[in-house]
């Protein structure tokens, strides 16, 4: 997402009461943009039944994240915990080493609950 808003900043041209609107945008994309298309899907399927918007209703969200968040995501830790402890250039194995040093030693910044959810989720990903 960084790089995607250093870009927009570089490129941007218009009025700057519409700067914020980079922000609108990758709200849009994560919540209201992948809604509509669940919407626009269903009609679609009634005529044809194989018509597939996965890529819009189920990874528009993920489309500005940077692909470490991702596998993290796809092994089990939610996006909005890992991206809490996401440092520049993190691999895989530096971030789940944060997590797992973090959940373990019940920072403040993880809920309990966060805590438990990364301690069974992280393990998975170290062995595999």
């Amino acid at each position: 997402m960084k790089t995607f808003f250093l870009w927009y900043t570089s490129q941007y041209r218009g009025d700057s009461s519409g700067w914020d609107n980079v922000f609108k945008f990758l709200r849009s994309c994560e919540y209201g943009l992948p809604q509509i298309f669940s919407v626009v899907q269903l009609f679609a399927q009634r005529r044809d039944p194989a018509t597939d918007y996965n890529l819009f209703t189920a990874e528009m969200n993920r489309w500005f994240r940077p692909e470490v968040l991702k596998n993290l995501d796809e092994q089990g830790v939610p996006i909005q915990i890992s991206e809490r402890f996401l440092v520049a250039d993190d691999t895989l194995q530096t971030l789940s080493a944060r997590l797992v040093l973090a959940a373990s030693d019940s920072d403040s910044s993880l809920t309990v609950f966060e805590r438990r959810w990364v301690l069974d989720a992280i393990p998975l990903i170290l062995t595999a």
